[in-house]
């Protein structure tokens, strides 16, 4: 999976990396389930210029995230299957 990170605006206290993705112009919308290394991972599925994009991880420090790391879905090795997101929620 080919990764990109996302780094957050330093003027502004994000305390969920939802929020930050969504001000960079990020939408959730569901999940991703795919194979990593012998197990099935799940994770939230974003999409922007119509590219999908899985949640990989962020960095933080107590409560607020610096950073994000997101991996393009149409790299991810072997199968996968996304979940759309049903329910219309906020973000948090």
């Amino acid at each position: 999976m080919k990764i990109i990170t996302i780094k957050t605006d330093d003027s502004k206290h994000y305390y969920f990396a939802s929020q930050a993705l969504a001000d960079k112009g990020y939408k959730e919308i569901g999940k991703v389930k795919y194979n990593r290394k012998f197990r099935t991972d799940s994770t939230d599925l974003y999409e922007k210029d119509g590219k999908l994009y899985a949640f990989r991880e962020m960095y933080h420090c107590n409560t607020t995230v610096y950073s994000i790391k997101l991996g393009l879905v149409h790299t991810l090795k072997g199968e996968y299957e996304i979940v759309k997101d049903t329910t219309s929620s906020e973000i948090r």
